[in-house]
């Protein structure tokens, strides 16, 4: 009897392998798991059979035996190491973590499971390298080696997130990070690929929104439900994949509803009780425990993604909606920023974004063309700040993400991949808080990457040509052009130890806040005045890596060092605007440099379970050339 045969390839840590090619020696049949690790053959006739499993860096083996009775569902362990995880956001297939000059942390499985929170950048707080702003529970954004806003591009499966996140520190990324598969941290410049917002670094959050591979069965499914004490949380979470022959889709929803975050003090700091005790006249109070007022959240959203699939060919949309209101605690609007603010019902944030999304990729479409992958997304995005009730601000962010990468068969033992992005965006502001102008950004790259093996390890250069029209309203068009360069060599020293070299030279166009902006930002209690006269940002950059991949000890160690010419920082001018501090976008030569490492031991293991022990740090160190600590870098 012929049947199909199902299964799950992990890693032994309990990572899914997505992309790993399944073969069926024997037969004309092989496929690639999702990105949740499955895989599906069909009509397999009754026998026994060697399934070889290849992923990037590593093969394994299992025999299979398949009775008369037909074929059961299997789950295959794939004991590879983590760090052979396929990198999705390289232009090349196949290619692993440990392909990369570039330091790439990747997370999926039941370790990203553990670390949820609901803000992305909570979410990713202690991954190395990586911290996060914070704007109450709700809005947190990654902060990638002392570099945040919008030198770091958060995007969703390869388009960028189309929010407002960048603007300010309160403004949440449009991106629930429960239905998230698998996130990628690309640390260091990656304008190479993804242009001018990519100067610090990337975070590729995966999804299966828009399937890539052929359905397991005609329907499955997975909820989660989370809840807390601390700030009364109940989340629920639900999707469901299916499809028949040569079409897939996909469904999610989510609800979550929190209280205030119960803390175990005052939620006025000490200066602000110290003020209130001495306009009293009384002592000041130790503060007893209560709640974090304003810091609750309502947010509801879901997705439908439709595919046809045709082998490792395919092409899908999806279209998903994302709604969240919350509040923003401690946002002080009186005209004494050390007001308290008990009269007020506080500020909260309604956010509202829908977005179509459209993915395909092709094999051999073309004589010459190993590959061809588009990825394009549009948005509606607006949010409304609610002050004491009444809608106070109104932002809206209109935008198109698009791209098409072509991967060209290898001449002269050379594989490269090449293509074109193409972004628009309409950001509007109006309103009390509308301290920068609306403007029209249009950014158009071309870029070229191109690899080939070289002795014992991988050689890869690059380079990106980037132009960007910005139109303010009631101001003059600006248009700049920037280059990005890069070259790396990952050297496999032996078995188990590779050493990695990337040099970077990315230029950045300033962004319109850092241009345009003039009015109080009271997100950052500042007066915040920009620089029509801002040039571009240009950054050295040097990686140097070091990794042990096996074995009971495993490790790694990055060193950085990137210097900024022209860096672009709000400096406090020491006068005040509406009884704020004035602060005004300015340039300077700068350096930041640290180092990232993490050591990983195994100390016990037993039927496919281990007790396993992780130590990390990490270090930030930013100055300017001239004298002077950097803003706002984290701490070690």
């Amino acid at each position: 009897h012929a049947g199909d045969l199902e299964g799950r390839v992990i890693t032994s840590g309990g990572q899914p392998v997505s992309n790993a090619r399944v073969i069926l020696e024997g037969l004309e049949q092989d496929t690639r798991t999702d990105n949740r690790g499955h895989f599906h053959l069909e009509d397999i006739p009754a026998g026994n059979y060697l399934v070889r499993i290849r992923s990037a860096n590593s093969e394994t083996a299992e025999y299979v035996v398949i009775n008369d009775t037909g074929v059961t569902d299997i789950d295959i362990l794939f004991d590879a190491v983590l760090d052979d995880i396929v990198v999705r956001s390289s232009p090349f297939a196949g290619v692993g973590r440990l392909d990369l000059a570039q330091p790439v942390e990747l997370i999926s499985g039941d370790d990203l499971n553990a670390l949820k929170e609901a803000s992305i950048g909570e979410t990713l707080s202690n991954q190395l390298g990586v911290s996060s702003t914070y704007g109450g529970p709700a809005a947190g954004r990654p902060v990638i080696r002392g570099l945040s806003g919008n030198r770091v591009r958060v995007q969703q499966d390869g388009i960028g997130s189309m929010d407002v996140s960048a603007l300010s520190p309160d403004h949440a990324v449009s991106i629930e990070p429960l239905l998230i598969d698998a996130v990628e941290i690309v640390k260091g410049p990656a304008t190479l690929l993804y242009g001018n917002g990519a100067f610090g670094g990337v975070v590729n959050l995966e999804d299966s929104r828009i399937p890539d591979q052929q359905a397991l069965s005609p329907y499955e499914g997975s909820f989660e439900l989370r809840a807390d004490t601390a700030a009364s949380e109940q989340t629920a979470v639900v999707r469901v994949d299916g499809g028949e022959d040569n079409f897939a889709w996909h469904a999610d929803a989510f609800t979550r509803s929190t209280d205030n975050v119960e803390i175990p003090g005052a939620s006025e700091s000490f200066v602000l009780r110290q003020q209130e005790a001495l306009e009293a006249g009384t002592a000041i109070e130790e503060g007893e425990a209560g709640h974090l007022d304003n810091s609750d959240i309502d947010a509801e959203g879901g997705a439908f993604g439709l595919s046809w699939v045709n082998g490792d060919d395919h092409f899908g949309a999806a279209i998903s909606t994302y709604r969240s209101n919350y509040g923003v605690p401690g946002h002080a609007h009186e005209s004494d920023p050390l007001a308290a603010p008990a009269e007020e019902e506080g500020v909260r944030i309604d956010l509202e974004q829908t977005r179509l999304d459209l993915k395909g990729r092709f094999i051999e479409p073309w004589r010459g063309l190993e590959s061809i992958k588009l990825r394009a997304g549009r948005n509606d995005y607006i949010h409304r700040e609610i002050e004491d009730g009444a809608v106070g601000t109104v932002f809206e962010n209109d935008a198109v993400d698009a791209r098409v990468e072509m991967v060209h068969l290898p001449i002269m033992a050379w594989r490269g991949a090449f293509g074109l992005q193409y972004s628009q965006r309409d950001f509007a502001a109006i309103g009390a808080e509308a301290y920068v102008p609306p403007t029209r950004a249009d950014t158009l790259g071309v870029f070229l990457v191109e690899e080939r093996e070289v002795g014992p390890g991988r050689f890869e250069i690059g380079g990106r040509l980037e132009t960007q029209d910005q139109q303010p309203q009631a101001a003059a068009k600006q248009s700049d052009t920037a280059t990005s360069l890069s070259a790396g060599y990952v050297w496999r020293a032996a078995e188990q130890w590779n050493l990695g070299l990337n040099l970077t030279q990315a230029e950045r166009i300033p962004d319109i806040e850092e241009r345009y902006s003039n009015g109080p930002h009271l997100a950052t209690l500042q007066y915040e005045i920009g620089n029509p006269d801002l040039g571009k940002e240009t950054a050295n950059n040097v990686d140097l890596t070091l990794r042990k991949h096996q074995g009971r000890l495993t490790f790694t160690l990055n060193l950085f060092r990137n210097a900024v010419d022209d860096f672009i920082y709000l400096a406090r001018t020491g006068s005040e605007l509406d009884e704020l501090p004035v602060a005004v976008y300015t340039q300077a030569d700068a350096t930041l440099e640290g180092f990232e490492t993490e050591l990983e031991t195994r100390l016990w293991e037993r039927s496919g379970s281990e007790l396993s022990l992780r130590i990390f740090a990490d270090e930030t160190r930013g100055t300017l050339d001239a004298g002077g600590n950097l803003p706002r870098i984290p701490p070690r």
